[in-house]
């Protein structure tokens, strides 16, 4: 072969390019055969349009709850407590517990002011807080006679400490707002022991406490102590 012809095969040569699939089997020998994966475009919106959605949803479910609450909270604030759903109707209990509270710390306040020998000018809020405190506890069982069980032995245990002396009218009230409060809960207590099994012996006792409850000018604090030694003196025997 001449030199013209050498040379004009070689240019041939260099305008030959390699074919697509000739270039894909070369790569794929390259990464040893490695297939690259890629997501197609449509998914990856998709992607971001779900998660959008999703928080959107998100967002809306929080807010609800949100409303739901405060929702509740303010008609819980409007119009409190429906008694009917709460068991043993505890709503009653707690308001006694309260009542019963300020009357425990308003006594101690009255008996620390009273036990001081040198005159004090807070006695007479003292007695007319622990006054208001009595009064206000007795309207509260009134109103639930049921409350009576959960404070009736606290008061006996605390009704020491309103025996004050004076002849101002705030302790005159004191003492007849005291005398009303054992009343209504010796009242409801007796009611109770009236419903409940008793022995004969203790079916006498009971008779007895009537007997004085309904006394002219009775001393109900007695009566208060003497129902709490017999309910007492019953549980003991039937445990």
């Amino acid at each position: 072969m001449e030199d013209k012809e050498l040379i004009a095969k070689l240019q041939e040569l260099k305008n030959i390019k390699p074919s697509n699939t000739w270039v894909l089997l070369s790569k794929q020998n390259i990464l040893g055969n490695a297939k690259p994966v890629m997501q197609p475009a449509y998914k990856s919106t998709f992607s971001s349009v779900m998660s959008l959605v999703m928080a959107q949803r998100k967002l809306a479910y929080a807010l609800a709850s949100i409303l739901l609450v405060f929702g509740g909270l303010v008609g819980f604030l409007r119009y409190g407590l429906p008694q009917s759903n709460v068991p043993g109707n505890s709503v009653a209990v707690l308001s006694a517990q309260a009542a019963l509270s300020d009357f425990k710390t308003k006594s101690q306040n009255l008996a620390t002011v009273a036990g001081d020998k040198s005159p004090s000018s807070s006695r007479p809020l003292a007695v007319k807080q622990a006054k208001d405190a009595v009064k206000n506890l007795e309207e509260t069982i009134k109103k639930d006679p049921e409350a009576a069980k959960s404070v009736a032995l606290d008061v006996n245990n605390n009704k020491t400490l309103l025996n004050v002396t004076g002849e101002d009218e705030d302790t005159a009230e004191l003492k007849a707002s005291e005398n009303e409060l054992y009343k209504t809960l010796a009242a409801q207590l007796i009611k109770d022991l009236e419903g409940e099994t008793l022995t004969p012996g203790q079916k006498d006792q009971l008779a007895t406490i009537k007997e004085g409850f309904n006394k002219k000018g009775a001393d109900y604090s007695v009566t208060l102590r003497d129902i709490l030694l017999l309910k007492a003196s019953k549980e003991s025997k039937s445990s």
